[in-house]
């Protein structure tokens, strides 16, 4: 960043700026401020700071970067945009905007080779840091990354399982519970000829510390798609339905 650019950002760290009046400052901007590299860095350190949330941050930062910033060239992603976004990141903390923006670009490209994606799941977990809640903003962005990710792989699944783990006990979205349930469930009915995703799911289950009701849901919801649970993990639903019913 020059000295202005800087300046700038430590005015909005020290709230001499807010909302509006920086949405305002940076919409009256011609797009070609994005081509210059102090100014993408700038965005990236004003989100950072995870004090702006709304269509106008999100019209400033992640669609202008998107449309303006000549990251995405023939369908796909620049490797330049790789490296300056990690950059940034690493150097600024992963704000929520931050994380939707990959995403969007993610989707934004024609061609999604394992790099893209590698580098949009790394993004997700290191945003996860034991102190994001599951918002419903947050859980919306988690959804819509699966949705573009089908058939899903096992590097998504550990994502997941990630993503719950860093969650516990924080103010979570109940969304989010069902969510992780179906889409593991959905995963492991999948062809699997030879039981692979049972056993990574099985092995999670067995490892985790605290069974949570995420988890619960996840259980009972294998058992009801007949996939066999062991009796260890049985014992964190209640059974009384099944067993009056003589199915267990």
């Amino acid at each position: 960043m020059n000295e202005t650019q800087s300046t700038y950002a430590d005015h909005v760290r020290r709230g001499r700026k807010n909302y509006s009046q920086v949405c305002q400052d940076l919409e009256e901007l011609e797009p070609i401020a994005y081509q210059n590299k102090g100014f993408r860095e700038m965005l990236f350190a004003i989100d950072g700071m995870n004090r702006f949330q709304g269509p106008d941050w999100h019209s400033v930062f992640v669609r202008g970067l998107i449309e303006h910033s000549d990251w995405i060239a023939d369908g796909r992603l620049l490797p330049r945009a790789y490296t300056e976004i990690a950059d940034n990141h690493r150097r600024y903390g992963y704000g929520e905007y931050g994380m939707a923006l990959v995403i969007d670009l993610y989707e934004e490209i024609r061609r999604k080779p394992v790099n893209a994606a590698s580098f949009t799941r790394r993004t997700i977990r290191e945003f996860f840091n034991g102190v994001q809640p599951l918002e419903d903003r947050v859980v919306f962005l988690v959804k819509r990354f699966f949705a573009l990710q089908k058939p899903l792989q096992d590097d998504d699944l550990r994502l997941l399982f990630h993503i719950r783990e860093e969650s516990k006990g924080l103010v979570n979205d109940d969304e989010f519970d069902h969510f992780y349930a179906s889409t593991i469930r959905d995963w492991v009915s999948g062809a699997d000829s030879n039981g692979q995703r049972e056993r990574l799911v099985m092995w999670h289950l067995d490892c985790i510390d605290e069974v949570t009701a995420a988890e619960k849901l996840l259980i009972r919801m294998l058992k009801d798609k007949q996939i066999t649970v062991p009796n260890e993990l049985l014992l964190h639903i209640d059974l009384s339905k099944d067993q009056l019913m003589g199915i267990v």
